[in-house]
């Protein structure tokens, strides 16, 4: 496969991945797999947990973090300062 066709064909963390064009920060945070792994992290919030959020489970900071970056989804853009410093987490 070459860069082209997954531009055209690929899911937008496989296109933000390869362009990092800020234009797909908005939809890479709709997309399915990162809000299943960020919403483990709300969850704890929503439970008053979010002082045990570190650990090898897949609802530990750390894990949720790691794999929304695989998903592409940027750790140090404003969208993600953004989630990160919100009221579910902090």
């Amino acid at each position: 496969m070459n860069r082209r066709w997954l531009l055209e064909n690929a899911d937008v963390p496989i296109r933000y991945i390869l362009t990092k064009d800020a234009n797909y920060l908005d939809t890479l945070l709709e997309n399915h797999e990162v809000q299943y792994w960020l919403s483990h992290l709300k969850k704890r919030s929503d439970e008053n947990n979010v002082h045990a959020i570190h650990g090898s489970h897949d609802f530990r900071m750390e894990n949720v973090l790691g794999k929304c970056g695989s998903w592409g989804f940027p750790g140090r853009s404003p969208s993600s300062i953004g989630i990160c410093s919100s009221s579910w987490i902090s």
